[in-house]
């Protein structure tokens, strides 16, 4: 199996670009793979043979054997699924309720706190920048009340057990930390911090940050 993942952003990015996401998930289940880096300075992510694989010109992309995906959530599902592992399909009664968080952690979770990172990071001199951050903080606190409440006494998102689920949703979370507006979700931020304290974690934002050096 062969990821497609970036380097070259600058380094306040390291491991919240979303190539993390399959590195993260293959690194815990300990699964042969190979890196092939981008180099996004260069515009390497927009070349007519990586659009080949990813349309959109981005990253993270896959290919095993004839097989070719794009999009994080896909290629997670598609580990899982090809493992059976980290909540996947072999676990047939927990599969729909991890499929579901997926979608909770890309669709509800994930749009408010991007927004608001992106806005503070990028667009901090924009004159409207304290409305749009404003909103995004007002929905994620709405997003994150709920949450909290989900994790309350949990460490995973699904049955107990690590699954894609916490993989896209403590990579989501993430967006929330910089700047940090968790606020004092304690249940949310006890679950990033336990979720970035993994070896898999650790290891996955070791490659993802120096890249093919």
């Amino acid at each position: 199996m062969k990821i497609y993942a970036s380097f070259g952003a600058p380094p306040f990015l390291k491991g919240k670009i979303r190539d993390i996401r399959p590195i993260w998930a293959l690194e815990e289940i300990g699964a042969d793979y190979e890196i092939i880096w981008l180099n996004v300075k260069e515009g390497e992510q927009r070349s007519d043979a990586h659009k080949a694989r990813h349309p959109f010109g981005k990253v993270p992309a896959m290919e095993d054997g004839d097989l070719t995906l794009f999009e994080s959530g896909a290629i997670l599902e598609y580990i899982a699924t090809k493992y059976g592992a980290l909540g996947g399909p072999s676990s047939a009664a927990h599969w729909p309720h991890v499929v579901q968080w997926c979608y909770a952690a890309l669709d509800t979770v994930f749009p408010p706190l991007f927004d608001n990172f992106v806005w503070e990071n990028f667009r901090k001199d924009h004159p409207v920048c304290a409305e749009v951050t404003e909103i995004a903080r007002t929905n994620a606190n709405a997003r994150l009340d709920v949450l909290d409440e989900v994790l309350v006494g949990k460490d995973f998102l699904v049955a107990g057990e690590m699954t894609i689920a916490d993989v896209l949703m403590g990579t989501v979370l993430r967006n929330g930390l910089f700047p940090d507006i968790l606020g004092d979700h304690g249940n949310v931020r006890r679950y990033v911090e336990g979720l970035t304290a993994r070896p898999a974690f650790k290891r996955a934002f070791d490659l993802n940050s120096k890249g093919p050096a």
